[in-house]
Protein backbone atom coordinates (compact mmCIF):
# COMPACT_ATOMS: atom_id res chain seq x y z
CA UNK A 1 0.00 0.00 0.00
CA UNK A 2 2.86 2.39 0.77
CA UNK A 3 4.23 1.92 -2.71
CA UNK A 4 0.99 3.29 -4.17
CA UNK A 5 1.06 6.50 -2.16
CA UNK A 6 2.98 8.58 -4.76
CA UNK A 7 0.52 7.56 -7.46
CA UNK A 8 -2.37 8.50 -5.22
CA UNK A 9 -0.77 11.84 -4.47
CA UNK A 10 -0.07 12.50 -8.12
CA UNK A 11 -3.61 11.51 -8.97
CA UNK A 12 -4.98 13.91 -6.36
CA UNK A 13 -2.73 16.72 -7.64
CA UNK A 14 -3.86 16.03 -11.18
CA UNK A 15 -7.49 16.39 -10.13
CA UNK A 16 -6.67 19.60 -8.28
CA UNK A 17 -4.76 20.83 -11.32
CA UNK A 18 -7.68 20.07 -13.62
CA UNK A 19 -10.05 21.80 -11.20
CA UNK A 20 -7.86 24.89 -10.96
CA UNK A 21 -7.32 24.91 -14.72
CA UNK A 22 -11.06 24.57 -15.26
CA UNK A 23 -11.71 27.45 -12.90
CA UNK A 24 -9.19 29.63 -14.74
CA UNK A 25 -10.73 28.65 -18.08
CA UNK A 26 -14.23 29.40 -16.79
CA UNK A 27 -13.06 32.79 -15.59
CA UNK A 28 -11.41 33.57 -18.90
CA UNK A 29 -14.60 32.60 -20.74
CA UNK A 30 -16.85 34.79 -18.56
CA UNK A 31 -14.56 37.80 -18.50
CA UNK A 32 -13.18 37.66 -22.03
CA UNK A 33 -15.60 40.17 -23.53
CA UNK A 34 -16.04 42.39 -20.47
CA UNK A 35 -14.66 45.89 -20.97
CA UNK A 36 -13.71 47.62 -17.74
CA UNK A 37 -14.90 51.07 -18.72
CA UNK A 38 -14.28 53.74 -16.08
CA UNK A 39 -17.46 54.84 -14.30
CA UNK A 40 -18.29 57.83 -12.14
CA UNK A 41 -18.76 57.32 -8.40
CA UNK A 42 -22.24 57.35 -6.91
CA UNK A 43 -23.67 57.30 -3.38
CA UNK A 44 -22.20 53.86 -2.67
CA UNK A 45 -18.80 53.00 -4.09
CA UNK A 46 -16.15 50.34 -4.16
CA UNK A 47 -13.00 52.10 -5.30
CA UNK A 48 -9.79 50.23 -6.00
CA UNK A 49 -6.52 51.91 -5.08
CA UNK A 50 -3.44 50.55 -6.79
CA UNK A 51 -0.61 50.01 -4.28
CA UNK A 52 1.84 50.82 -7.07
CA UNK A 53 0.92 54.46 -6.54
CA UNK A 54 3.01 54.47 -3.38
CA UNK A 55 -0.07 55.35 -1.35
CA UNK A 56 -2.54 53.42 0.72
CA UNK A 57 -5.62 54.32 2.73
CA UNK A 58 -6.09 53.81 6.45
CA UNK A 59 -9.63 54.12 7.82
CA UNK A 60 -10.09 54.75 11.53
CA UNK A 61 -13.26 56.06 13.19
CA UNK A 62 -14.76 56.80 9.78
CA UNK A 63 -11.85 59.08 8.91
CA UNK A 64 -9.86 58.05 5.86
CA UNK A 65 -6.21 59.01 5.79
CA UNK A 66 -4.04 58.82 2.73
CA UNK A 67 -0.74 57.27 3.76
CA UNK A 68 2.49 57.24 1.80
CA UNK A 69 4.23 53.95 2.49
CA UNK A 70 7.78 52.76 2.11
CA UNK A 71 8.39 50.44 -0.83
CA UNK A 72 8.83 47.46 1.48
CA UNK A 73 5.23 47.69 2.67
CA UNK A 74 3.39 48.17 -0.61
CA UNK A 75 2.89 44.48 -1.36
CA UNK A 76 2.23 43.24 2.16
CA UNK A 77 -1.25 41.81 2.81
CA UNK A 78 -1.81 44.17 5.73
CA UNK A 79 -0.76 47.77 6.24
CA UNK A 80 1.87 48.41 8.88
CA UNK A 81 1.62 51.96 10.15
CA UNK A 82 5.26 51.76 11.27
CA UNK A 83 6.18 51.97 7.59
CA UNK A 84 4.15 55.13 6.97
CA UNK A 85 6.26 57.96 5.56
CA UNK A 86 3.55 60.60 5.62
CA UNK A 87 -0.14 60.50 6.48
CA UNK A 88 -2.75 63.06 5.43
CA UNK A 89 -6.48 63.20 5.96
CA UNK A 90 -8.22 62.26 2.73
CA UNK A 91 -11.33 64.36 2.12
CA UNK A 92 -13.65 61.63 0.86
CA UNK A 93 -16.34 63.98 -0.46
CA UNK A 94 -13.74 66.00 -2.36
CA UNK A 95 -11.99 62.82 -3.52
CA UNK A 96 -15.22 61.51 -5.04
CA UNK A 97 -16.04 64.92 -6.48
CA UNK A 98 -12.64 65.08 -8.15
CA UNK A 99 -13.21 61.63 -9.65
CA UNK A 100 -16.45 63.06 -11.08
CA UNK A 101 -14.59 66.00 -12.62
CA UNK A 102 -15.81 68.64 -10.17
CA UNK A 103 -13.37 71.57 -10.17
CA UNK A 104 -14.24 72.86 -6.70
CA UNK A 105 -13.70 69.41 -5.21
CA UNK A 106 -10.42 69.01 -7.08
CA UNK A 107 -9.12 72.31 -5.72
CA UNK A 108 -9.90 71.31 -2.13
CA UNK A 109 -8.39 67.85 -2.65
CA UNK A 110 -5.13 69.32 -3.97
CA UNK A 111 -5.04 71.75 -1.05
CA UNK A 112 -5.56 69.00 1.51
CA UNK A 113 -2.84 66.82 -0.02
CA UNK A 114 -0.50 69.80 0.28
CA UNK A 115 -1.37 70.36 3.96
CA UNK A 116 -3.43 73.49 3.33
CA UNK A 117 -6.47 73.89 5.59
CA UNK A 118 -8.89 76.68 4.67
CA UNK A 119 -10.19 76.62 8.23
CA UNK A 120 -6.86 78.05 9.38
CA UNK A 121 -6.94 81.05 7.03
CA UNK A 122 -7.16 84.45 8.79
CA UNK A 123 -10.83 85.43 8.71
CA UNK A 124 -10.18 89.04 7.66
CA UNK A 125 -7.41 88.43 5.14
CA UNK A 126 -7.96 89.95 1.70
CA UNK A 127 -8.43 87.52 -1.19
CA UNK A 128 -6.31 88.20 -4.27
CA UNK A 129 -6.66 86.50 -7.64
CA UNK A 130 -3.78 85.77 -9.99
CA UNK A 131 -5.03 88.47 -12.36
CA UNK A 132 -5.14 91.10 -9.63
CA UNK A 133 -1.65 90.26 -8.38
CA UNK A 134 -0.18 90.29 -11.89
CA UNK A 135 -1.75 93.70 -12.55
CA UNK A 136 -0.35 95.00 -9.26
CA UNK A 137 3.11 93.69 -10.18
CA UNK A 138 2.87 95.60 -13.46
CA UNK A 139 2.24 98.81 -11.54
CA UNK A 140 -1.55 99.24 -11.59
CA UNK A 141 -2.20 102.59 -9.88
CA UNK A 142 -4.92 101.18 -7.61
CA UNK A 143 -3.87 97.58 -7.05
CA UNK A 144 -0.15 98.08 -6.42
CA UNK A 145 -0.50 100.30 -3.29
CA UNK A 146 -3.42 98.20 -2.07
CA UNK A 147 -1.33 95.02 -2.28
CA UNK A 148 1.61 96.71 -0.57
CA UNK A 149 -0.61 97.84 2.30
CA UNK A 150 -2.02 94.33 2.67
CA UNK A 151 1.50 92.90 2.95
CA UNK A 152 3.06 95.76 4.99
CA UNK A 153 5.82 96.04 2.42
CA UNK A 154 6.55 97.59 -0.96
CA UNK A 155 6.98 95.22 -3.88
CA UNK A 156 10.72 95.98 -4.01
CA UNK A 157 11.13 94.87 -0.39
CA UNK A 158 10.87 97.98 1.79
CA UNK A 159 8.74 97.63 4.96
CA UNK A 160 6.01 100.25 5.37
CA UNK A 161 6.85 102.71 8.18
CA UNK A 162 3.45 102.59 9.92
CA UNK A 163 2.40 99.49 11.85
CA UNK A 164 -0.98 97.96 10.95
CA UNK A 165 -1.04 94.93 13.24
CA UNK A 166 -4.10 93.20 11.75
CA UNK A 167 -2.75 93.36 8.20
CA UNK A 168 0.73 92.45 9.37
CA UNK A 169 -0.56 89.24 10.92
CA UNK A 170 -3.25 88.33 8.37
CA UNK A 171 -1.36 88.76 5.10
CA UNK A 172 -3.46 87.77 2.07
CA UNK A 173 -5.16 84.74 0.54
CA UNK A 174 -3.93 83.94 -2.97
CA UNK A 175 -6.11 82.14 -5.50
CA UNK A 176 -3.99 80.10 -7.91
CA UNK A 177 -5.79 78.69 -10.98
CA UNK A 178 -4.58 75.33 -12.26
CA UNK A 179 -5.70 72.55 -14.55
CA UNK A 180 -5.36 68.78 -14.28
CA UNK A 181 -6.05 66.28 -17.04
CA UNK A 182 -7.20 62.82 -16.02
CA UNK A 183 -9.84 60.17 -16.69
CA UNK A 184 -13.36 61.13 -15.64
CA UNK A 185 -15.95 58.44 -16.22
CA UNK A 186 -14.14 57.04 -19.26
CA UNK A 187 -13.14 60.34 -20.86
CA UNK A 188 -9.79 62.07 -20.48
CA UNK A 189 -10.92 65.46 -19.20
CA UNK A 190 -9.22 68.77 -18.44
CA UNK A 191 -10.54 69.93 -15.07
CA UNK A 192 -10.03 73.56 -14.04
CA UNK A 193 -9.70 74.33 -10.34
CA UNK A 194 -8.50 76.93 -7.82
CA UNK A 195 -5.81 76.35 -5.22
CA UNK A 196 -5.96 78.77 -2.26
CA UNK A 197 -3.17 79.52 0.18
CA UNK A 198 -2.25 82.05 2.83
CA UNK A 199 0.67 84.30 1.96
CA UNK A 200 2.69 86.89 3.81
CA UNK A 201 6.03 88.64 3.39
CA UNK A 202 9.02 87.34 5.29
CA UNK A 203 9.24 90.68 7.10
CA UNK A 204 5.59 90.55 8.20
CA UNK A 205 5.91 86.96 9.37
CA UNK A 206 9.01 87.75 11.40
CA UNK A 207 7.66 90.98 12.88
CA UNK A 208 4.22 89.50 13.57
CA UNK A 209 5.74 86.62 15.52
CA UNK A 210 7.65 89.02 17.79
CA UNK A 211 4.67 91.33 18.28
CA UNK A 212 2.29 88.57 19.36
CA UNK A 213 4.53 86.35 21.48
CA UNK A 214 3.92 88.50 24.58
CA UNK A 215 1.89 91.51 25.68
CA UNK A 216 3.36 94.83 24.52
CA UNK A 217 2.21 98.42 24.92
CA UNK A 218 1.53 100.41 21.76
CA UNK A 219 4.84 102.20 22.15
CA UNK A 220 6.73 98.93 22.64
CA UNK A 221 5.01 97.42 19.62
CA UNK A 222 6.04 100.33 17.40
CA UNK A 223 9.60 100.12 18.75
CA UNK A 224 9.75 96.37 17.99
CA UNK A 225 8.30 97.01 14.55
CA UNK A 226 10.94 99.67 13.87
CA UNK A 227 13.67 97.26 14.96
CA UNK A 228 12.45 94.68 12.46
CA UNK A 229 12.48 97.36 9.75
CA UNK A 230 16.15 98.01 10.59
CA UNK A 231 16.85 94.25 10.53
CA UNK A 232 15.35 94.04 7.05
CA UNK A 233 17.50 96.94 5.85
CA UNK A 234 20.71 95.64 7.45
CA UNK A 235 20.95 98.50 9.97
CA UNK A 236 21.42 96.35 13.09
CA UNK A 237 24.65 95.13 14.65
CA UNK A 238 25.57 92.17 16.82
CA UNK A 239 26.85 92.45 20.41
CA UNK A 240 30.36 93.13 19.10
CA UNK A 241 29.21 95.96 16.88
CA UNK A 242 29.47 94.01 13.64
CA UNK A 243 26.72 94.78 11.10
CA UNK A 244 24.12 92.06 10.68
CA UNK A 245 23.28 91.08 7.09
CA UNK A 246 20.13 92.60 5.64
CA UNK A 247 17.12 90.27 5.51
CA UNK A 248 15.55 91.87 2.49
CA UNK A 249 13.02 90.09 0.28
CA UNK A 250 12.07 90.84 -3.30
CA UNK A 251 8.34 90.67 -2.69
CA UNK A 252 7.45 90.90 -6.37
CA UNK A 253 9.57 87.83 -7.13
CA UNK A 254 8.10 85.91 -4.18
CA UNK A 255 4.56 86.63 -5.38
CA UNK A 256 5.28 85.74 -9.00
CA UNK A 257 6.85 82.43 -7.97
CA UNK A 258 3.55 81.26 -6.48
CA UNK A 259 2.15 80.88 -10.03
CA UNK A 260 5.14 79.24 -11.74
CA UNK A 261 4.66 76.07 -13.80
CA UNK A 262 7.32 74.34 -11.72
CA UNK A 263 5.39 74.99 -8.53
CA UNK A 264 2.09 73.89 -10.04
CA UNK A 265 3.70 70.59 -11.04
CA UNK A 266 4.88 70.15 -7.46
CA UNK A 267 1.44 70.92 -6.04
CA UNK A 268 -0.35 68.46 -8.34
CA UNK A 269 2.21 65.62 -8.29
CA UNK A 270 0.66 63.67 -5.40
CA UNK A 271 -2.97 64.41 -6.43
CA UNK A 272 -2.16 63.03 -9.90
CA UNK A 273 -0.77 59.84 -8.38
CA UNK A 274 -3.87 59.43 -6.22
CA UNK A 275 -6.43 60.10 -8.99
CA UNK A 276 -4.64 58.10 -11.66
CA UNK A 277 -4.38 55.06 -9.37
CA UNK A 278 -7.97 55.15 -8.12
CA UNK A 279 -10.56 53.21 -10.12
CA UNK A 280 -14.29 53.04 -9.38
CA UNK A 281 -15.03 49.33 -9.74
CA UNK A 282 -18.62 49.29 -8.46
CA UNK A 283 -21.11 52.07 -7.76
CA UNK A 284 -24.64 51.97 -6.35
CA UNK A 285 -26.17 51.13 -9.73
CA UNK A 286 -24.43 47.75 -9.47
CA UNK A 287 -25.65 46.94 -5.95
CA UNK A 288 -29.03 45.32 -5.31
CA UNK A 289 -29.06 45.27 -1.51
CA UNK A 290 -27.07 44.92 1.69
CA UNK A 291 -27.16 43.24 5.10
CA UNK A 292 -24.99 43.24 8.20
CA UNK A 293 -23.81 40.77 10.80
CA UNK A 294 -22.20 41.41 14.17
CA UNK A 295 -20.10 38.90 16.09
CA UNK A 296 -17.44 38.70 18.76
CA UNK A 297 -13.94 39.06 17.38
CA UNK A 298 -10.50 39.23 18.94
CA UNK A 299 -10.22 40.44 22.53
CA UNK A 300 -13.99 39.99 22.93
CA UNK A 301 -14.58 43.04 20.75
CA UNK A 302 -17.72 43.18 18.62
CA UNK A 303 -17.05 43.21 14.88
CA UNK A 304 -19.58 44.15 12.23
CA UNK A 305 -19.46 43.06 8.58
CA UNK A 306 -21.52 44.35 5.67
CA UNK A 307 -22.57 42.02 2.88
CA UNK A 308 -23.29 43.61 -0.51
CA UNK A 309 -25.36 41.89 -3.17
CA UNK A 310 -24.15 42.77 -6.65
CA UNK A 311 -25.74 42.85 -10.08
CA UNK A 312 -24.17 40.59 -12.69
CA UNK A 313 -22.30 43.56 -14.10
CA UNK A 314 -21.00 44.49 -10.67
CA UNK A 315 -19.92 40.91 -9.98
CA UNK A 316 -18.05 40.61 -13.27
CA UNK A 317 -16.35 43.98 -12.87
CA UNK A 318 -15.15 43.17 -9.36
CA UNK A 319 -14.08 39.70 -10.47
CA UNK A 320 -12.14 40.96 -13.47
CA UNK A 321 -10.41 43.73 -11.55
CA UNK A 322 -9.37 41.41 -8.71
CA UNK A 323 -8.23 38.83 -11.26
CA UNK A 324 -6.05 41.28 -13.18
CA UNK A 325 -4.69 43.04 -10.06
CA UNK A 326 -3.41 40.41 -7.62
CA UNK A 327 -2.94 42.98 -4.86
CA UNK A 328 -4.97 46.16 -4.46
CA UNK A 329 -6.79 48.09 -1.79
CA UNK A 330 -10.57 48.27 -1.79
CA UNK A 331 -12.05 51.50 -0.40
CA UNK A 332 -15.71 51.09 0.57
CA UNK A 333 -17.72 54.30 0.94
CA UNK A 334 -21.37 55.14 1.60
CA UNK A 335 -22.59 58.73 1.29
CA UNK A 336 -19.01 60.06 1.32
CA UNK A 337 -18.18 58.19 4.53
CA UNK A 338 -15.25 55.77 4.40
CA UNK A 339 -16.19 52.54 6.18
CA UNK A 340 -13.31 50.20 5.39
CA UNK A 341 -10.23 49.84 3.20
CA UNK A 342 -9.08 46.20 3.19
CA UNK A 343 -6.27 44.92 1.04
CA UNK A 344 -7.36 42.30 -1.46
CA UNK A 345 -5.14 39.42 -2.52
CA UNK A 346 -7.66 36.97 -4.01
CA UNK A 347 -10.20 36.88 -6.83
CA UNK A 348 -13.64 38.18 -5.87
CA UNK A 349 -15.95 36.19 -8.12
CA UNK A 350 -19.14 35.80 -6.08
CA UNK A 351 -22.39 37.68 -6.54
CA UNK A 352 -22.01 39.08 -3.06
CA UNK A 353 -19.01 40.56 -1.31
CA UNK A 354 -18.47 40.90 2.43
CA UNK A 355 -16.73 43.98 3.78
CA UNK A 356 -15.31 42.98 7.13
CA UNK A 357 -14.75 45.16 10.17
CA UNK A 358 -16.61 48.30 9.07
CA UNK A 359 -16.62 49.87 12.53
CA UNK A 360 -19.44 50.64 14.93
CA UNK A 361 -22.56 48.52 14.59
CA UNK A 362 -24.85 51.56 14.37
CA UNK A 363 -22.73 53.03 11.58
CA UNK A 364 -23.00 49.76 9.68
CA UNK A 365 -26.76 49.66 10.29
CA UNK A 366 -27.16 53.19 8.96
CA UNK A 367 -25.08 52.33 5.90
CA UNK A 368 -27.14 49.20 5.20
CA UNK A 369 -30.38 51.17 5.58
CA UNK A 370 -29.10 53.81 3.16
CA UNK A 371 -28.09 51.19 0.61
CA UNK A 372 -31.39 49.30 0.83
CA UNK A 373 -33.39 52.53 0.68
CA UNK A 374 -31.47 53.55 -2.42
CA UNK A 375 -31.92 50.21 -4.17
CA UNK A 376 -35.60 49.87 -3.23
CA UNK A 377 -36.50 53.25 -4.73
CA UNK A 378 -34.75 52.50 -7.99
CA UNK A 379 -37.52 52.18 -10.53
CA UNK A 380 -35.43 51.09 -13.50
CA UNK A 381 -32.71 48.57 -14.17
CA UNK A 382 -29.13 49.78 -13.55
CA UNK A 383 -28.19 52.34 -16.15
CA UNK A 384 -25.82 51.31 -18.91
CA UNK A 385 -24.43 54.83 -19.14
CA UNK A 386 -21.04 55.39 -17.58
Amino acid sequence: MKAKTPALVLGFLAVVGVGYGGWRAFGEYQLRNLTMDPIKPGHVNIVAVNPGSGFGIIVSNQVAQLAEFSDSDLDSPEMNEDDVITKKKLLIREFLGALQGNGESLGKLVMSLNDVNEGEFPAQAEIWTKDQIERALKGDANLKPKLERALSMTLDGQPLPTLDLDRLIDGIIIEIPFQMEYNVGGTVTKVDAIYRESFNSQFATRAGRRLTEKFLTDAAMQATYNEEIKRTRGELTDKDGNPLPAQKENLATSLASRFSETRLKELTAKPYRVLENAFVVVNDEMITGASKSTYEGNNNQLVTDIRLNLTEEGRLRLWKFSREHPRFQLLFMVNSVALAAPRIGTELAEKSVTIRGVGAEQLAADAVDDINRLTSTRTTQPSESK
